[in-house]
């Protein structure tokens, strides 16, 4: 079976708005907000089960810290220190860096991944309290004094929603598996392959995975292999025969065939060539 749980908290920070009130009877207050705010929170989640090939329990944990621009507006009555109304919301670059570990019993698996999205519309109704300390919120000499003492509390949806978003873009900034330094599921090496050549000599390889501090790593080993000496298959090979020039010279010295000036007869004279017999 599988066990589940989930958890979130998101906290809004207002540095820019307004609100326009319009007092009623009954001291009732029509009110229209408009706010830019920073939206940030985080959201987690816990899974449990197990593997249906080994029955091994694994446990996997999600946090998704998010934060987003966020332009508001709301229509709201308010009544003593509660409200209630709609709101309208447009959160401009939200980004969230979910986090997902997964526990196992000789391994931790983690990915953290980055999730942007453009731009989104949500609509809502919601109602809210007023937090205090005591009890603050009244008014005398017709001045009302909710704060310093009294503050707005969170949101809380209810009712029909709608809702729009440009769509998620997803980035895998960090992935790996961590190994329990007491666990022999690092310590593996494969079989050496099989030559890289079917006669003659040539290489082969092998996988080793080791434990290097608490990540396992792997590496690849190499060495030389020879197999039976391929068939021979005979040709000749001839170097190209080196010649070199031959001149005989004469002046006249009353040497037979000299005229009285120099006079050489120059023939080439190549040595026979070098063969050798290879095999292909």
């Amino acid at each position: 079976g599988l066990g589940s749980s989930r958890s979130s908290q998101d906290t809004d920070l207002v540095f820019a708005g307004f609100t326009y009130c319009i007092p009623t009877p009954l001291i009732i207050m029509l009110c229209m907000d408009v706010s830019f705010e920073v939206n940030h929170g985080i959201a987690s989640s816990t899974l449990e089960g197990q593997d249906p090939q080994d029955s091994a329990p694994w446990k996997k944990y999600t946090a998704a810290p998010h934060v987003a621009l966020e332009v508001g507006a709301e229509m709201y009555i308010s009544i003593f220190i509660a409200e209630a109304g709609a709101r309208a919301e447009g959160k401009i670059l939200e980004v969230s860096l979910p986090l997902v570990i997964t526990q196992k019993p000789k391994a931790l698996q983690f990915e953290v991944d980055a999730d942007f999205t453009a731009i989104s519309f949500s609509v809502y109704l919601f109602y809210r309290f007023l937090e205090c300390w005591f009890n603050c919120c009244f008014c005398i000499w017709f001045l009302c004094l909710p704060y310093p003492v009294c503050q707005l509390g969170s949101r809380h949806r209810f009712g029909p929603s709608w809702s729009w978003s440009s769509g998620t873009s997803q980035l895998t900034l960090l992935s790996g598996s961590l190994i329990n330094a007491d666990s022999d599921s690092c310590d593996t090496t494969s079989p050496w392959s099989a030559c890289s050549v079917s006669c003659g000599d040539g290489t082969q390889t092998r996988t080793r995975t080791f434990l290097s501090g608490v990540l396992c790593e792997q590496a690849t080993d190499v060495q030389a292999c020879s197999e039976d000496p391929c068939p021979c298959i005979p040709e000749q090979i001839c170097d190209p025969p080196a010649c070199h020039t031959s001149c005989q010279c004469c002046k006249w010295f009353g040497i037979a065939g000299c005229d009285g000036n120099w006079s050489c007869d120059c023939v080439d004279v190549c040595d026979p060539p070098v063969c050798r017999t290879v095999c292909q």
